[in-house]
């Protein structure tokens, strides 16, 4: 696709993985929001600073994020490894917490 930007978002509310679907997607907020730009890369490592929202997620509650294409249309799109991957296992999403 030509527009294949997306964002992450803080979920701010509570929400059933093996129950939730596009119809039922749970609340975020859009504030902190990251935003991702479009690339054309094929494979492309992503280090994404949610600090803030993370901050956030401290002081109320933590229901994880929500990553969305800002244009959701046809032949846009963004392929990721997940965390049950045994393949590129090194590929698969992390959060690292640096305190300082």
């Amino acid at each position: 696709g030509k527009a294949n930007s997306f964002t992450v978002q803080q979920v701010i509310a509570n929400w059933v993985p093996g129950s939730t679907t596009w119809f039922n997607q749970p609340a975020v907020t859009t504030s902190n929001q990251v935003v991702v730009p479009h690339t054309s890369q094929s494979v492309l490592d992503l280090d994404l600073n949610v600090t803030d929202m993370v901050s956030s997620m401290v002081s109320t509650n933590n229901y994880g994020f929500l990553m969305k294409l800002q244009n959701e249309t046809f032949y846009n799109s963004r392929i990721f490894v997940s965390s049950y991957n045994t393949v590129h296992v090194a590929k698969r999403p992390k959060l690292v917490v640096v305190y300082q």
